[in-house]
């Protein structure tokens, strides 16, 4: 029998009819850990329950997408653990590509029964920051979770790290910056057994270590829960997406970005209910701090209800939705519903941006007081961004505008010419550059008042 240092639930995914502990909430959370092979996934599961849950393996050998699923108790949170295996550099691992894809098809079915994800953690050795890193982190965060979940990092290996093990962080976070690999929290660790520890200082470190995987976890799970969708969609599209990424070796230009965009608030706001017009304007280059993103702008739909979904042969990377806070709620979310349901909002990243308020909580409390979607949750899995009025503090209104172009960078799917990139991409790295440069737009009533896109 395993030894226990707390009660709990302890299970893996065969198992049928598993005893709850008293306490314990009903509806699991799901969190998915995922990194290369040898980085340590289990040894933090068990340093995560507080006992042996995960069997640990010295093992090299990939075998990419197989998964298994730990039940563990976290102050009275039933969080189930899908640790899944390693993807390694720059192939499927050692696993051919037709039984990896299979295998990720069954996870991500797994997955969907289960009721979604509602955090990745990425594990990571507390070693050299690489590029390669990065390849794991698209594939699980943009290609399958389509940056819908929250991601958090754990860096392991640092019982040994001078002075604190935070250092690392402070130490290496810039680098991850330059990599574009944003979290949403991170832990520095060992996953020492605190039992075995040959000193006070190593134990107090795997203790400090438990306790901050565990208030990591419970701090970042989504209070949104990401994967109510229909799962043959979600598998069409990750494994779309995964291919993309596994076969992209660094040599292939970068597409620019769609983001396809409806501001409500562009027409005058007693004629909108009746508005009739175009589905789609043409898109247009436009800057987003220093990154070129396609821009197409949504007039209201023809036929009241929906919009045209084609955009482009790849279709939309993000979907910004635009109101004023001074418009009537009840019909911004009515449109935000068709906008969001014709171009798969369930699958693309959203942002809906508040105008006219004074800080993001203020446009979430707004956009909260009224859902009318059929379930209630009309806002779900959509990030709630915040813009002031054009009055009001030229530093406050700069900052909220910076930090909005911060998420747009995030959140938008990470894309590459194998999807059918448009061909300025393939200018920025020629002789072309300033004729490229020169062709992005200062439009900005692309988001009325919000002035987001900014020319170089």
């Amino acid at each position: 029998m395993p030894k226990r240092r707390e009660s709990g639930l302890v299970t893996n995914q065969r198992s049928e009819s598993p005893t709850r502990a008293p306490g314990t909430s009903r509806e699991s959370r799901n969190v998915v850990i995922f990194g290369e092979s040898g980085v340590g996934k289990s040894s933090l599961i068990n340093a995560i329950a507080g006992y042996k849950v995960a069997r640990t393996s010295s093992s090299a050998v990939g075998c990419t997408f197989r998964w298994s699923r730990q039940e563990v108790e976290i102050d009275g949170v039933s969080v189930g653990i899908w640790d899944t295996a390693g993807l390694d550099e720059g192939t499927y691992g050692t696993v051919p590509a037709p039984k990896a894809e299979e295998n990720l098809k069954r996870l991500l079915r797994e997955l969907g029964t289960s009721n979604g994800i509602d955090l990745l953690v990425y594990c990571v050795r507390g070693t050299r920051v690489r590029k390669a890193l990065l390849k794991n982190y698209s594939i699980f965060y943009s290609a399958i979770c389509r940056k819908k979940a929250p991601i958090v990092i754990v860096v392991t290996g640092l019982e040994n790290q001078e002075g604190e093990m935070e250092d690392w962080w402070t130490k290496n976070e810039a680098e991850f910056t330059r990599l574009k690999m944003r979290f949403d929290g991170h832990a520095c660790v060992t996953t020492l057994d605190p039992d075995i520890a040959p000193s006070e200082r190593l134990r107090d470190r795997c203790v400090n270590s438990r306790k901050a995987l565990r208030q990591l976890i419970l701090d970042n799970c989504s209070a949104e829960r990401w994967g109510d969708i229909n799962v043959g969609t979600w598998l069409k599209a990750a494994l779309l997406d995964v291919r993309s990424t596994v076969k992209r070796q660094g040599q292939n230009p970068s597409a620019i970005p769609n983001v396809v965009l409806y501001d409500i608030t562009a027409q005058k706001l007693d004629d909108l209910e009746g508005t009739r017009g175009e589905d789609l304007m043409e898109g247009w280059l436009a800057k987003a701090g220093d990154d070129p993103f396609y821009v197409y702008r949504i007039r209201d739909p023809d036929s009241g209800t929906h919009f045209t979904k084609k955009v482009t042969s790849r279709g939309a990377d993000l979907l910004i939705f635009c109101v004023d806070a001074a418009f009537r709620r009840s019909s911004a979310q009515w449109h935000f519903e068709h906008f969001r349901n014709s171009f798969g909002g369930h699958l693309t990243p959203l942002i809906v941006v508040v105008n006219g308020v004074g800080s993001r909580e203020a446009a979430q409390q707004w956009w909260a007081q009224e859902q009318l979607s059929g379930d209630g949750r009309a806002h779900r899995n959509a990030y709630i961004a915040h813009l002031p009025n054009e009055d009001d503090d030229s530093d406050k209104t700069d900052r909220a505008r910076r930090k909005l172009q911060e998420v747009l960078k995030r959140l938008c799917l990470d894309t590459d010419d194998t999807h059918g990139a448009s061909p300025w991409c393939f200018r920025l790295g020629g002789k072309n550059v300033t004729k490229f440069w020169g062709r992005l737009r200062s439009h900005d009533d692309l988001l009325t008042r919000s002035n987001v896109w900014v020319s170089g």
